[in-house]
C-alpha cells in the first residue's frame, strides 16, 4: 500500500479527440505530469504485460507508475495517455486495455487516493471516419473506407461500454463530448479547468481551429440511410452496388483535398452505427457532467 494519498486526475485519452493538444498544454503548465512518451512505453511494456494482474506484480506496477511523476506527492497528479485505452480498432477489439485501467483505478482508490477520471468521447461515425483518414494519410492503410470498416471493426462500437467500466470503479467520472470543443471552445475549456480543479490550466488558445480531411457529407448521409434500412437483403444489394462503383477509391494523402466521391459501408450498421443513436443518458449516466453538456453529443 502507498503511505501517502494524493489527488489523481486521469485523462484516458481516446484518439482523435484533441488528446495531443490537451497533453501539450499539460506538459507546458505542469512539466511533472505523466503525459510524456515514457508513460506510454511503461504502459505498453508493464501494464500490458501478461503478468500485470498477478498478485504482487500488479501492486508493484501500479506503485511504480505513480512514482514516475515528477511532482511532489503533496500536489495533484495529472495523467494523460492514449495507451490507457489501447488502439481504437484492432482486428476485432475496441479499447482492450480498459480492463487494466479499471483495475488500476480500483487499486488507487483502495489505497486511499482521490481519483478523478476524464473521458472525451466523439460521435462514433465521425470518430471512425477520422481514424480511417489518419490511417490512410500516414500510410498505415491503403484500402477503401468500406473495406476498413469490414476488416478492422469486427465488434460493435459503443462508448457506453467504456463509461460502464469506469462507473464500476470508486473514482468520480466526468465525460465531456468532443463535439463541445467543436461547437463551443469557451465552454469546453471552462469544463476542462473545472475537472482539473485548476483555473487557467487551459485556454482557448490551446485549442485553435484546425482543418481535418473528411469523407464527404454526402457519403456520411448515405451511410446513415443504409444503416436505417431493416431489410437485410436490400442493404446487401445496396452495398454491392455502391462498392462496385467506389471500391478501391481511397484518400490521396499527397493532396489536401477532401474526399469527393462516396465511401459507403453498409456494414457499419452491424458494426455499431446504432451507437451513434445511443441515448445520451446511457453514455453519461452516473458521470459528473451537467445536463447542458450532454446536448452537444445528441
Amino acid at each position: 500500500m502507498i503511505a501517502m494519498s494524493r489527488k489523481i486526475f486521469i485523462h484516458i485519452g481516446s484518439p482523435k479527440t484533441a488528446t495531443t493538444t490537451l497533453q501539450s498544454a499539460l506538459i507546458q503548465k505542469v512539466p511533472g505530469s505523466l503525459v510524456q512518451k515514457g508513460v506510454d512505453k511503461f504502459i505498453r511494456e508493464r501494464i500490458l504485460s501478461p503478468n500485470f494482474h498477478k498478485p504482487g506484480i500488479f501492486e508493484k506496477t501500479c506503485d511504480e507508475f505513480l512514482a514516475m511523476a515528477g511532482t511532489p506527492v503533496t500536489e495533484p497528479l495529472f495523467v494523460s495517455a492514449e495507451g490507457l485505452m489501447g488502439p481504437p480498432v484492432g482486428r476485432g477489439k475496441f479499447f482492450p486495455r480498459i480492463l487494466s485501467l479499471h483495475a488500476m483505478i480500483q487499486y488507487y482508490t483502495g489505497s486511499g487516493h482521490e481519483v478523478h477520471v476524464l473521458f472525451v468521447p466523439r460521435k462514433p461515425a465521425k470518430f471512425l471516419e477520422s481514424w480511417y483518414v489518419q490511417m490512410v494519410s500516414t500510410g498505415h492503410y491503403a484500402g477503401s473506407f468500406a473495406h476498413f470498416i469490414d476488416t478492422e471493426c469486427n465488434e460493435p462500437f459503443s462508448w457506453s461500454w467504456v463509461t460502464n467500466m469506469l462507473r464500476q470503479t470508486s473514482a468520480s467520472v466526468t465525460v465531456l463530448p468532443y463535439e463541445m470543443l467543436l461547437q463551443n471552445r469557451e465552454l469546453f475549456v471552462e469544463a476542462l479547468n473545472g475537472f482539473f480543479q485548476c483555473d487557467g490550466l487551459f485556454s482557448i488558445d490551446n485549442f485553435g481551429l484546425f482543418y481535418n480531411k473528411t469523407i464527404s457529407e454526402e457519403s456520411m448521409k448515405a451511410m446513415q440511410i443504409i444503416s436505417q434500412i431493416k431489410d437485410k437483403g436490400l442493404v446487401r444489394k445496396l452495398e454491392l452496388f455502391v462498392r462496385d462503383v467506389v471500391d478501391g477509391d481511397r484518400l490521396d494523402h499527397n493532396s489536401g483535398s477532401n474526399f469527393t466521391r462516396p465511401y459507403i459501408a453498409g456494414t457499419l450498421l452491424r458494426r455499431g452505427i446504432e451507437a451513434a443513436l445511443e441515448p445520451a443518458d446511457i453514455l453519461f449516466r452516473d458521470t459528473d457532467i451537467p445536463e447542458e453538456y450532454r446536448s452537444y453529443y445528441a
